[in-house]
């Protein structure tokens, strides 16, 4: 079957620390609830590159470790006026590879190996040495990049095996996934890719590819209006007092998702590092925004 092929970046998988269990970020899964509301999930191919979830693993394990040792620093201080102890099951990052795999399984992805053929390294090193990207070329840093190049070889070679020809690649690295890219790839495979950086323009073509018609444009523009005009806090006030949210001050907004049948989703950060941050869903009724939810995230 010609599938859509979509691939993830790590970037777009990795979620905030949260040890109980594992997922993918909510920008995953909202993009999963798209293709589902829009009967899209036997039409395309959710891919993963081993390389990107080793690095997901990786930082991981890296922030438990950091997380771990800032808690028992946090507890020594108190240790003079309390008995408190607490046990860390450290299970969870000793297995977390197979923790990964697992959900990767359950969601039906597909985990493609990283390439061993000479070809594939003979690419790679030439694009160390010449800088090109998805390598940066920074004086003395021609080897920044190298997980970023391994995941762009083993998405070339998965193309030129399976009989699928179209492909999309989500990720949030601006400076090394150019469209220079694209043409490469055209030129190796034969075949197209589109590199997105905005998951809400990613699922607009995917139901152009699939001949449905998308208010995703439409919907952009009335919410830039709103934060242009200084009219998004009115936009969402009924539905913030609601949940007894005091919003005074808005500083941007990003990541507009397409739901399904007309619902839309979009961040909304009122402080600049981006920290905290409310989640707003709404609606597209005959040309108008309806403010439906909103969900503060720490």
């Amino acid at each position: 079957m010609d599938y859509i092929e979509v691939f993830f970046d790590t970037c777009i998988l990795r979620t905030k620390n949260i040890y109980s269990e594992f997922c993918f970020s909510s920008k995953y899964t909202d993009f999963v609830d798209f293709l589902g509301s829009n009967d899209l999930m036997d039409k395309c191919k959710l891919n993963f590159s081993r390389i990107v979830l080793k690095e997901l693993s990786k930082q991981i394990v890296e922030n438990y470790e950091n997380d771990y040792e800032n808690l028992c620093q946090i507890l020594e201080k108190f240790r003079s006026i309390s008995d408190w102890s607490i046990e860390i099951e450290k299970n969870f990052i000793a297995n977390i590879d197979e923790h990964i795999e697992h959900y990767v399984k359950n969601e039906n992805g597909n985990i493609i190996d990283i390439p061993f053929a000479s070809t594939s390294y003979k690419r790679i090193i030439d694009r160390a040495v010449n800088k090109q990207k998805p390598f940066c070329g920074d004086k003395g840093e021609s080897d920044k990049g190298f997980k970023d190049a391994i995941q762009w070889e083993s998405i070339l070679k998965y193309a030129k095996d399976c009989k699928s020809n179209e492909f999309i690649l989500l990720t949030d690295n601006k400076n090394d996934f150019t469209i220079d890219l694209e043409r490469e790839f055209k030129d190796i495979t034969n075949k197209h890719i589109r590199i997105f950086k905005d998951i809400g323009e990613a699922q607009k073509y995917i139901l152009e590819l699939n001949n449905r018609k998308s208010n995703y444009d439409l919907v952009k523009y009335l919410l830039n209006e709103l934060f242009i005009n200084n009219e998004m806090v009115e936009f969402i006030y009924d539905i913030a007092r609601q949940r007894n949210y005091n919003i005074v001050e808005i500083k941007s907004i990003d990541n507009i998702i397409d739901l399904g049948n007309d619902y839309y989703r979009f961040d909304l950060y009122f402080d600049e590092e981006h920290a905290c941050f409310y989640k707003v869903d709404c609606r597209l009724i005959k040309s108008e925004l309806v403010a439906e939810d909103i969900i503060i995230c720490l």
